[in-house]
C-alpha cells in the first residue's frame, strides 16, 4: 500500500492515513501507531523505483496499570480515529465477564446507560469521570472491524462506592419496614378483637366522634363529682 507520496513539495496521503501522517524536513511522521501498523516501510524514488531506505516497524499492545480514588477521572488513549470498542472485564476467583461498555465512532461515544453521562471523547482519548470501586477492572480498547487489541488498562479504584452504599441501605431498610408494618397490623387487629376499654375525659364544649365497633369509651363530664 502506498501511504504517502511527495512531488514538488506537495504531499499526498492514502485516505486511511491522512489524519495521522505528516511530512516535515524530508521526514515522514506516522502518529498514533497501533499494532496493525506493524510491517516493513520502504521509501523509494517515484521515477526509478529505487529503494532509498527501509524501516521495519513492530508495534506492541500498550499495557498500563492505574490506581485511582473514588470520583477521580481516567483517560483511556484510543490511539486511532477508526471505530473502536471499549471492553470492561470484571474478574473474580470463579470466572470473568467481558462487557462492551462503549463504542466510539467518528469521535462520538455510544455507551451503556450507567456510563453514558460519565464518558466523553476528545482527541482520540476517552475520558471516564467520577470513577467508583465498581468501575475497577481491565479496560481493553479494540478495533471494531478487525478485533485487534490496541490498548489495555488495568484499573483499580479505592474508596466508598456511593451507589453500592445506597443499594445496601435499601436492602436493609425494606425488610425492616415490612416487619414494622406487619407488627402494626397485628396490634390493630388485637385491639379490635378485644376492644380494650379506654377512659377519655371530654369537655362539654368539645365534640368527639367514636366508632363503637373499634373501641369502647366511658365518658366523664368535667363538671361531675
Amino acid at each position: 500500500m502506498n501511504i504517502a507520496s511527495m512531488e514538488k513539495n506537495t504531499a499526498l496521503f492514502h485516505s486511511e492515513y491522512k489524519t495521522r501522517v505528516s511530512v516535515s524536513n524530508k521526514t515522514l511522521v506516522l502518529n498514533g501507531v497501533i499494532p496493525s501498523d506493524s510491517g516493513v516501510y520502504s521509501v523509494r524514488e517515484k521515477k526509478t523505483n529505487e529503494i532509498i531506505s527501509v524501516c521495519n516497524v513492530t508495534v506492541s499492545v500498550h499495557h498500563s496499570s492505574l490506581q485511582l480514588k473514588t470520583n477521580e477521572s481516567v483517560r483511556l488513549n484510543l490511539f486511532t480515529s477508526v471505530p473502536v470498542e471499549v471492553i470492561l472485564t470484571w474478574t473474580n476467583s470463579y470466572d470473568s465477564e467481558d462487557v462492551v461498555i462503549c463504542t466510539v465512532e467518528n469521535h462520538k461515544p455510544d455507551c451503556l446507560p450507567q456510563y453514558k453521562t460519565r464518558v466523553s471523547v476528545s482527541d482520540n482519548t476517552l475520558v471516564l469521570n467520577g470513577v467508583r470501586p465498581s468501575d475497577s477492572g481491565i479496560y481493553t480498547v479494540r478495533e471494531k472491524e478487525t478485533n485487534e487489541i490496541i490498548n489495555v488498562y488495568n484499573i483499580s479504584v479505592s474508596g466508598n462506592d456511593s451507589g453500592d452504599s445506597w443499594l445496601t441501605l435499601l436492602i436493609v431498610l425494606i425488610p425492616v419496614s415490612v416487619v414494622v408494618v406487619l407488627l402494626m397490623v397485628v396490634f390493630i387487629c388485637l385491639m379490635r378483637k378485644y376492644a380494650f376499654p379506654v377512659e377519655i375525659p371530654v369537655l362539654l364544649s368539645s365534640s368527639l366522634t367514636v366508632n363503637p365497633s373499634d373501641i369502647e369509651c366511658r365518658y366523664q363530664s368535667v363538671f361531675s363529682h
